[in-house]
């Protein structure tokens, strides 16, 4: 039996259009679809708002040392000379202060003001019992470490992990604050204790050491304490 003319004839027409708003109604889908998820984003975006804390933070004397802004720092440190013992949150729990934030952005200055307008360069943070100085020779800031052992920071005093400030210098892979301390305690009994004190996994500072070049130096200086110690 063969097809009638006027079917022949329309069909093919009838499936184009049909394809046709097949294809516009899954596009006019997606495109709903896209204005969905954008109009989400922006709405998460538009409503990202800072915590208390966060802004507290932010005003405060430890954030101006996070960020290196020495002069915020002198600022907010003249205008509320207790914020130098707090953390910068409205909490003030964690032992912080912006000495320790100073140390960790590795700027000299803050740490020197810091020093000068009242930090206690010997405060522990809670959690980890860690000094500034554990924190400027931990992150490998040399100038900052040198400043710190200048302003009466104590290179042997342990953190919570048993690590003296030799401990983390050498973990740092910074030979420059290794030299600071060395600089520092100089070659009496105060380096052959701190060379030789043990953290809590029983490692020596040379242990601990990140390069060849550390482990290096630190031979070198214990040749020549025994060297010294033989004549």
């Amino acid at each position: 039996m063969s097809t009638p003319e006027n079917v022949r004839r329309y069909t093919p027409v009838g499936r184009s259009v049909g394809r046709s708003v097949g294809r516009s109604v899954v596009a006019a889908s997606r495109d709903a679809m896209a204005r969905a998820t954008a109009c989400a984003c922006c709405a998460r975006a538009t409503c990202a708002t800072q915590t208390l804390d966060e802004i507290a933070f932010d005003r405060s004397a430890c954030g101006a040392a996070a960020r290196g802004d020495v002069e915020a720092l002198r600022e907010a440190l003249a205008r509320r000379p207790a914020s130098a013992d707090e953390d910068g949150t409205t909490t003030n729990a964690s032992g912080y202060t912006p000495l320790h934030h100073a140390a960790r952005r590795g700027c000299a200055r803050c740490v020197k003001a810091c020093l000068e307008l009242g930090c206690d360069a010997r405060a522990t943070t809670r959690a980890g019992r860690g000094t500034a100085l554990h924190k400027a020779c931990a992150g490998g800031r040399g100038e900052a470490c040198a400043a710190l052992l200048e302003g009466g920071s104590d290179a042997e005093a342990r953190d919570a992990d048993g690590e003296n400030a030799l401990h983390k210098a050498c973990a740092s892979g910074e030979l420059a604050c290794v030299r600071a301390v060395f600089a520092h305690v100089g070659m009496g009994g105060r380096w052959e204790r701190m060379n030789a004190a043990r953290d809590r996994r029983g490692r020596a500072p040379r242990d601990a050491a990140a390069t060849e070049a550390i482990r290096a130096f630190i031979d070198e200086r214990s040749t020549a304490v025994d060297e010294r110690d033989a004549a």
